[in-house]
């Protein structure tokens, strides 16, 4: 096991959000139990389970933008589609008091070029969960000098915003298209080690888990 990794300011912060925002869902489910850390975690091939929870716990509205159908796809083939990414290893996961809340990471779609994509529990959205979840998956080495596209339904604000944020603030203001069937597309070069990681190993600043 490593040693915890210093916490930056803005990471602290969103920690303690989401231990607030948990402590507080326990609450109103009228529990005694003490919500635990937020830890973010690789996630592997046996976290399929975990995968199908957080599926369950998304509106038909969060999976339709997540995927960009305009409407709710198919939730088997969502816990499919996304399970086909775990074994390579690029897929995080959000794991609060052992339940997934939030996952994302970058897929390879080419040579050197690579597509980002984050799912948030309805719950759990409006924390900044999806911007660490992205923050974190383009601080992987194996991704600089890579294009990165990230693809955002026109009308999910929340997420447009991030995904301009987080590419600013890694690779610069990124190059932004908007395509057919209302989907605006963020592309940005990742040429350089995110400065959170000093150009090691991506940091946890939730805290960690060993993958499933």
């Amino acid at each position: 096991m490593e040693d915890d990794p210093v916490e930056l300011p803005p990471y602290t912060e969103l920690r303690d959000r989401l231990r607030r925002h948990a402590t507080r869902r326990r609450r109103s489910a009228t529990t005694t139990t003490t919500a635990g850390a937020p830890a973010l975690r690789p996630l592997g091939p046996g976290d399929v389970g975990l995968l199908a929870h957080l599926v369950a716990r998304c509106s038909p509205g969060t999976l339709a933008a997540r995927f960009l159908t305009g409407v709710r796809p198919d939730p088997d083939r969502v816990v499919a589609a996304l399970a086909a990414h775990l074994a390579p290893g690029t897929q995080l996961g959000v794991v609060v008091a052992g339940e997934l809340v939030g996952c994302g990471g970058l897929v390879p779609a080419g040579p050197r070029h690579a597509e980002a994509a984050v799912l948030v529990a309805d719950p759990w959205q409006g924390c900044g969960l999806g911007r660490q979840l992205l923050r974190q998956a383009l601080a992987d080495p194996r991704w600089h000098g890579q294009d990165v596209v990230v693809h955002v339904a026109v009308g999910n604000t929340r997420a447009l915003r991030a995904a301009r944020a987080v590419l600013t603030e890694v690779a610069g203001r990124p190059v932004v298209r908007r395509l057919d069937h209302g989907t605006v597309e963020y592309r940005a070069l990742v040429a350089t080690p995110h400065p959170t990681i000093g150009g090691g190993p991506p940091s946890h600043p939730f805290g960690t888990e060993e993958p499933a």
